[in-house]
């Protein structure tokens, strides 16, 4: 913890930011102003980007869309623009899809898993970036989900950004989670949520974790069950809200210093 001057909200016990920052880390009305996330109600426009690429996904075509990746991704500079602007509306047309009833549970478990093997194919471009440098940060899926696709978006750009990322994916266990937040000395714990009905869960957790570690930690929350209503994520206790990983790379840049 020696060393990291935090800028979060109070929920977690730091202190306030300073005025040049107060937009950024509480509200992130700041980030948003920066960079504008793409809305997960709208279908990509025919054709956009991420137009192109879904097609490839509904097709389905690992090959076409790991070649629409490519043809994007000259450096690892390139991947952060790409999952948000691209891969990340492609996803959630495919979400809507399936929940309208369009494609079926099959096609968009086979399209999840081509997005899943695009971003693991550039994962070596990440790698060979330096080492860490602010520190380490533990990512979930919230409980009692399974959505890992953008979590690891935001885990890929914030090791890009020269975060120590530690991303468990679905179904960690508290004991396992507090355990890990204690090995790594994380001083960020990003929780990832889906769908509204988890949202109580995820109340639930963070208090939980903080109680346990007896130690701030600056406690970042996205994902699509907070979408319909910005400001939904302080009801959970958290001291920071991030729309995509880009967003979540600003953000934390400000909050953590």
């Amino acid at each position: 913890m020696v060393g990291h001057t935090f800028r979060c909200g109070t929920a977690g016990g730091f202190q306030p930011a300073p005025a040049g920052y107060a937009a950024m880390t509480v509200s992130t009305d700041h980030a948003h102003k920066q960079h504008s996330s793409p809305s997960a109600a709208e279908a990509p426009p025919a054709g956009a980007p991420a137009s192109e690429l879904l097609k490839a996904l509904l097709a389905p075509s690992s090959r076409d869309a790991l070649a629409h990746a490519r043809a994007a991704i000259a450096t690892a500079d390139d991947i952060p623009l790409y999952w948000t602007h691209v891969l990340q509306p492609a996803l959630y047309e495919v979400g809507r899809l399936w929940e309208t009833g369009a494609i079926s549970v099959g096609q968009e478990h086979l399209a999840t898993a081509i997005a899943q093997r695009l971003m693991s194919s550039f994962y070596p471009l990440i790698l060979d970036r330096a080492a860490p440098r602010r520190g380490a940060l533990v990512l979930i899926v919230s409980p009692g989900e399974l959505h890992e696709v953008g979590p690891r978006m935001v885990a890929d750009c914030l090791e890009l950004d020269g975060w120590d990322v530690h991303f468990t994916g679905a179904a960690t266990p508290a004991d396992e989670l507090e355990d890990m937040l204690r090995r790594t000395g994380a001083i960020v714990l990003g929780i990832s949520t889906a769908m509204l009905d988890h949202v109580a869960k995820v109340r639930l957790l963070i208090a939980d974790m903080r109680s346990r570690l007896g130690r701030p930690i600056c406690v970042l929350v996205g994902g699509r069950a907070y979408a319909g209503a910005r400001e939904s994520w302080r009801s959970v206790g958290a001291d920071c809200y991030a729309a995509d990983a880009t967003q979540a790379t600003l953000i934390l840049r400000n909050v953590v210093a």
